[in-house]
């Protein structure tokens, strides 16, 4: 837990642990939000395509399995590519997040690889489903008054 006014590091290692694939895609969620403000702030990233702030409402896709579909997003993402994607290929992003208000502070993480040929095409394999039909690993901070 932190207190409201401190900070956390949010760091993520992601990597293709398959097939060679076209994209791999890094989505971080972060339910609470609408927009990512000053309250995320992105420290590092060793991606080779830059990271895009997504916010509540806008088309995302989804059920890569079935082919490209679109949804509408339920809260702000940040999403983040590596193209090509090789075997072994393993990626770092960092974050520093200062929450606004206190209570249960949660974040969703995925990452997905294309072309989306099985069930592990995608990590986590089991879980929450998020809004995207597709399993998310859910990490909280309790922000303190």
């Amino acid at each position: 837990s932190i207190s409201l006014g401190e900070s956390f590091d949010v760091n993520i290692f992601s990597k293709n642990i398959g097939d060679y694939g076209d994209i791999h895609i890094l989505s971080i969620g972060f339910p609470s939000l609408e927009i990512i403000t000053d309250e995320v702030k992105v420290i590092n990233s060793d991606f080779n395509h830059q990271y895009h702030f997504i916010k509540k409402n806008t088309l995302v896709g989804s059920n890569y399995s079935a082919g490209d579909q679109k949804v509408k997003s339920q809260y702000a993402l940040i999403e983040i590519m590596n193209r090509p994607s090789p075997p072994n290929g393993s990626y770092d992003f960092q974050l520093m997040v200062t929450p606004k208000n206190v209570g249960l502070y949660e974040i969703y993480v995925k990452s997905i690889e294309i072309p989306h040929t099985s069930e592990l095409s995608h990590f986590p394999h089991q879980g929450m489903l998020d809004p995207q039909g597709e399993y998310v690993s859910v990490y909280s901070v309790m922000v303190n008054p």
